[in-house]
C-alpha cells in the first residue's frame, strides 16, 4: 500500500471490487423500487442465447422504453488511466464507458434495450449521463413520497457517495500496516 492509499482503492481484489459494485448497484436498485419502476436486478436472458447479463439493474418502461443500466466504478489513479487523469478530467470515466458501450451497446440495441452505463470513479465522480438518469430515478422516488425532489436526490447521491467511500476506506484499512504495539513500561 503507498501512503495515500491510491493503490488499494485500485487495485483490490475481483471480491472486494465485486462488493463495492453491488453496494451501489443494490442502492439504485432500491431507489427505482420506491420509485415504482419495477426494476429487476442482474436480469437474465435481455439478449437471447448468450450468458451476458449488461444490466445491473433493469428497468422494463423507463421513459417510454426498456433500458439496461451497468454499474461500473473504474480509477483516474490506476496505471492505465494516470497519465490521461492528470491532465484531462474524467477521461477514466469515458474511457470505462466507452468499454462497457463497446461490449455491450448493440446486442442491447439489437433487442430493443437502451444500454446505458453508470459509471462512477473510485473518487466520487459520476459520469454526466449516469447523473442525469440517477437524478430522474430519485426525482421519481421523490414524486411518491410526496418529498421534495431537491431533498431525495440530494439524499440519494449522498448514500451513492458514503457507500462509495465506506467501501473504499474498507479497501485500505485491510491493507493498513497493523499499529504498533502499546509502549511497555518497566512499572507494574
Amino acid at each position: 500500500m503507498d501512503q495515500f492509499g491510491d493503490h488499494t482503492i485500485t487495485c483490490a481484489t475481483e471480491n472486494e471490487r465485486i462488493c463495492r459494485h453491488d453496494a451501489l448497484r443494490d442502492v439504485i436498485f432500491e431507489t427505482a423500487n420506491h420509485a415504482g419502476l419495477f426494476p429487476k436486478k442482474e436480469a437474465r436472458s435481455l439478449v437471447p442465447d448468450t450468458q451476458m447479463r449488461p444490466g445491473d439493474v433493469f428497468l422494463p418502461n423507463w421513459r417510454h422504453r426498456p433500458h439496461a443500466f451497468d454499474v461500473a466504478v473504474t480509477s483516474p489513479l490506476c496505471a492505465s488511466n494516470l497519465s490521461q487523469s492528470s491532465t484531462t478530467t474524467g477521461s477514466a470515466l469515458e474511457k470505462m464507458k466507452a468499454s462497457k458501450i463497446n461490449k455491450h451497446f448493440q446486442n442491447c440495441r439489437r433487442n430493443g434495450i437502451v444500454f446505458v452505463p453508470l459509471v462512477v470513479e473510485t473518487l466520487g465522480g459520476w459520469d454526466s449521463e449516469a447523473a442525469f438518469h440517477l437524478k430522474s430515478i430519485a426525482e421519481k422516488t421523490a414524486h411518491r413520497s410526496n418529498q421534495r425532489p431537491n431533498y431525495v436526490v440530494k439524499h440519494f447521491f449522498q448514500r451513492l457517495s458514503v457507500i462509495l467511500q465506506r467501501a473504499n476506506s474498507s479497501l485500505i484499512a485491510t491493507r493498513a500496516p497493523p499499529p504498533p504495539p502499546p509502549h511497555v513500561t518497566g512499572h507494574e
